[in-house]
């Protein structure tokens, strides 16, 4: 998720707090120190209470199929450090929901399942990311039809900039989004 930083006419300078949310990051602002959800953009505490940050279109993708994309990119790089994450076991780890040990609210799918997801005031969808092809399929959101593919490590939905999609574990979804319709459904 990406979020414009500029709200009410004014740009914020957003840091990571250290805090979470429904086991998701939270973001504040250093000029109101308001507290900022990382899935939904909305202010959860502070003088912005209540709140939202605007969405910006972005891409998960890996460094090797930007490149092919965007040959001439300029990549600022870091100074060398061991490549080893401190979240390597967790994210190995399917059991290992949050850092306290949060349970899958909504058993539908196993907790630690990616997905994209899609909420608006007709609903929320969750597009599970290993049940998608290279071929499109089509996909209702309320009035709106989508279409979802996969190639390589990409995500696609057209026509492009309709819906910006959160890609998320599923728990964390579940938590914000409870009842979310699951997309698609497993083949049988």
């Amino acid at each position: 998720m990406v979020y414009a930083r500029e709200l009410e006419g004014r740009t914020l300078d957003l840091g990571v707090s250290g805090a979470l949310y429904r086991d998701s990051l939270v973001m504040y602002d250093r000029e109101t120190g308001s507290y900022w959800s990382q899935v939904d953009g909305k202010a959860l505490r502070g003088p912005l209470t209540g709140k939202k940050l605007s969405e910006v279109p972005s891409v998960v993708t890996t460094w090797g199929e930007w490149r092919k994309e965007h040959p001439q990119t300029l990549l600022l790089r870091p100074e060398p450090r061991p490549r080893v994450s401190p979240y390597e076991r967790y994210f190995a780890d399917p059991e290992k929901l949050g850092v306290l040990g949060t349970k899958n609210t909504d058993p539908r799918l196993p907790g630690k399942t990616w997905v994209w997801g899609i909420a608006d005031t007709s609903g929320a969808v969750a597009v599970v990311e290993e049940r998608l092809e290279a071929e499109p399929r089509e996909i209702r959101i309320g009035d709106r039809v989508l279409r979802v593919s996969k190639r390589c490590d990409r995500v696609f939905f057209s026509p492009e900039g309709l819906v910006l999609p959160r890609r998320v574990y599923w728990y964390v979804w579940a938590r914000f989004y409870p009842g979310s319709r699951i997309w698609p459904e497993p083949k049988r």
